[in-house]
């Protein structure tokens, strides 16, 4: 039996949670859909809202994850003096969404926590907290780049490139770097 969200026009099944460009759901959200509503605007226009529901309710996420014990070290970005540096294997979702991954090299772990649009939200709040100015990616998919890292750390200040492996891959690595750092001694 499947089940269907509340119907998006009627306000009263809803609850208003805030505004703003992103949003991490919370423990009140588990088993719970989201209607999301955008509005673009720009300096003097608005156009038409369009809303969406999540496509299935928000699930309980991992508990607490060793990351945040480390946050607990990086909670001020350093000054201008110095320069904090993040590297981090992303793997790939074409890697991660292989019966070889799952068997052989992950076996110990659950098929869901492999899927990335799971991956994706620990990884970006891990990379969030440590506060670096550089963030090196590795294996790092177009789209995950495109639609998820490039769009959510420019919220943080963050500028990025991408560069795809050869052939048909659709991976590569990616450089994120603070736009609001002083760049001395660097060249583009």
């Amino acid at each position: 039996m499947k089940i269907t969200p509340p119907d998006e026009t009627n306000e009263s099944q809803w609850c208003f949670i805030g505004e703003s460009s992103s949003y991490l759901p919370t423990t009140e959200d588990v088993d719970h859909w989201l209607l999301v509503e955008c509005v673009p605007k720009n300096k003097d226009t608005e156009g038409q809202p369009f809303r969406t529901v999540s496509p299935v309710v928000v699930s309980a996420g991992p508990g607490k994850c060793p990351f945040e014990d480390r946050h607990r070290f990086t909670k001020e970005r350093v000054s201008n003096l110095g320069l904090r540096i993040v590297t981090y294997n992303l793997l790939a979702d074409l890697y991660a969404d292989q019966q070889y991954t799952r068997d052989v090299l992950f076996p110990y772990c659950p098929p869901h926590a492999l899927e990335i649009a799971y991956r994706k939200q620990l990884f970006l709040k891990e990379i969030i907290g440590y506060n670096s100015d550089l963030v090196c990616l590795q294996e790092v998919d177009t789209k995950v780049f495109d639609g998820d890292l490039k769009p959510r750390l420019y919220l943080e200040g963050f500028a990025g490139i991408f560069d795809k492996k050869g052939g048909q891959v659709s991976e590569g690595v990616a450089c994120f770097y603070r736009t609001d750092k002083p760049r001395q001694g660097f060249k583009n």
